[in-house]
Parts: C-alpha cells; structure tokens; sequence
C-alpha cells in the first residue's frame, strides 16, 4: 500500500547513512532511486549527500548536486553551503571553498562557526595563513566565537605557512579567550616551531604540555625531533626517546627515520648504524608491535 512506499523522511535517513559511511556512490543510487519512484527530495537530502561527497574529496560533483538542488527549486540553507565547503576544504581547493562562501552571502544567509573553521582550515591545506588570519578576524568581528577546531586549524595554518609568532600568538588567544587547549593545540605549535628549526621554542612547550592533564602521543615528539634537525641536535632529539619511554608510547620506523636525519646531521655515525640496527629489527619483525617499541627506547 502507499504508506508502505518509502518516503523522504525514509530517504533522508539512509542517505545521512551514507554520509556516516562514507559511501557517497551509495547516496547518489538512492537520490536517483527517489527521482525515479516520484519521491521530492528536499533541502535535508541534498545537505546529507554534499556532505557525503566529503569523505571522497568529490567537490565538483558537490557543486554539480547544490546547482540541481537549486534548479529544482529546493532552497540550500546554511548546513548545505558548509557541506560543500567542507568537500572543497577536504580536497585541498581553498579558491573552490571561498566561492561557495560568497554563494552563501549572496544567497543572504549568515555564516556560522563551522562555515569559518572549515575555510580556515581550507587555507591550512594550502599554507594560505594571511587568508585564514583574515577570516578569523572577520568571524570575530561578527560576533562569532570561535571554537578549539576554529583555533587548532588557525595555528595549524600558521605552521604551514612559517609563521611560528602567528602561531604562539593564536596558542595564547586561545587560553585568553577561555578555550581550552587539546593535543592537536600543542602538537601544532610544536609543529610551527619544528618548522622553522626553533629547537628551544619546541622543548618549552613541550614542556608546557607534559604538566597539563593531557598526555603528550608519540605524534608531538617526532615534531620536536624534527625541530632539532637543523642544528643536529642530537642529546635533545635522543632525549625524547627516554620521555616517550617514560609515557609508556612506542617507536614506529618514522620515529627512526627523524633520529637517524637528526644524528646523520650532526655527525654522530656510530649512533646512526644502532639506530639502522633497531630499526631493521623492527621492520623485520624481530621486535615486534609494543614489545619493540619497549626494547628499542630501553
């Protein structure tokens, strides 16, 4: 009987499904399947499937899906525009991103928080740091507050941009404005100093992480290895492997990989063939999974 069809509702659902899966293909088969059993989608149907769309980095097929939703008649509202931004953010296309943004302004909706954190961190995909400091300071000047994702991708930007003072600067902003700092906070700044081989600026906070409640993961030691690359820094980059002893973390090959630059770059070759030697232990799967990384920091 008819109410036993499936209707929108039924549809929207598995379509925001698909967007929690991942499975954009599967989205596209049931929007299609809707057109062909007489069911209207609307504005909940196209937001969930651009969003879907996310996941595959498929941002022309996004554009494509808003201009037929618009076509149709279907009006997008703020949750569809920041779907596609998002798509454009995830495939790294910040001018693509920025022209959905003044879509949105010229369709008279106002942007919120997430619209703002996703092109900032659109700008962090391309290192456009002078961009996202310009957004931020737009968001704010609108009474938006901005959130720790707001933040993180703004210092994050900084980093990919060299701009490790922008950076420290957004950090303090941060704890100034009552936001409270994550791992990605530290681990990104930490990153903007690695960057520009500031090898002191990177152990302070490094330092400044390990006496707050968070626990440092094995992601922000390998950027303070990082940061004592340029000068060789070799007792400071082997110091982190006794702090991630001491957390109980392991050591991945990547780990080894920055030490052996880092002793490589300050002529230290005995250091360099004990390293090669863990490492192809651990590769080889002599040492194997937590076990290795327990032996190789012992």
């Amino acid at each position: 009987s008819a109410d036993r069809l499936p209707n929108v509702f039924h549809y929207n659902a598995l379509i925001s499904a698909c967007d929690r899966r991942q499975r954009w293909v599967t989205g596209l088969r049931l929007l299609g399947e809707m057109e062909t059993t007489g069911v209207e989608p609307d504005t909940i149907t196209f937001s969930a499937l651009i969003s879907a769309c996310r996941q595959g980095k498929q941002w022309e097929l996004g554009q494509l899906l808003l201009k037929r939703m618009v076509a149709m008649g279907v009006q997008p509202n703020v949750i569809t525009y920041n779907a596609l931004i998002s798509t454009c953010e995830r495939a790294g296309r910040l001018d693509q991103a920025l022209e959905v943004f003044d879509w949105l302004l010229e369709a008279g909706l106002r942007p919120d928080v997430i619209t703002y954190s996703a092109l900032i961190s659109a700008c962090e995909k391309v290192g456009s740091w002078e961009t996202a400091m310009d957004l931020f300071q737009e968001m704010t000047a609108n009474g938006l507050q901005p959130d720790d994702i707001t933040y993180n991708a703004l210092i994050s930007a900084c980093d990919k941009g060299m701009q490790p003072a922008r950076a420290q600067e957004t950090f303090d902003l941060m704890a100034t404005n009552g936001v409270k700092h994550d791992i990605i906070s530290y681990c990104s700044l930490i990153s903007a100093y690695a960057s520009v081989g500031d090898a002191e600026s990177a152990k302070r906070v490094l330092g400044e992480l390990r006496t707050t409640d968070l626990r440092p993961v094995v992601a922000v030691y390998h950027e303070v290895i990082r940061a004592c690359e340029r000068d060789g820094l070799y007792l400071d980059a082997m110091q982190c492997v006794e702090d991630i002893k001491e957390e109980g973390l392991a050591m991945t090959p990547f780990t080894y990989g920055l030490l052996i630059s880092v002793c490589r770059k300050a002529q230290q070759p005995i250091m360099v063939a004990e390293l090669e030697a863990e490492l192809k232990a651990l590769t080889s799967g002599d040492l194997g999974g937590e076990e290795a990384g327990r032996q190789a920091v012992s």
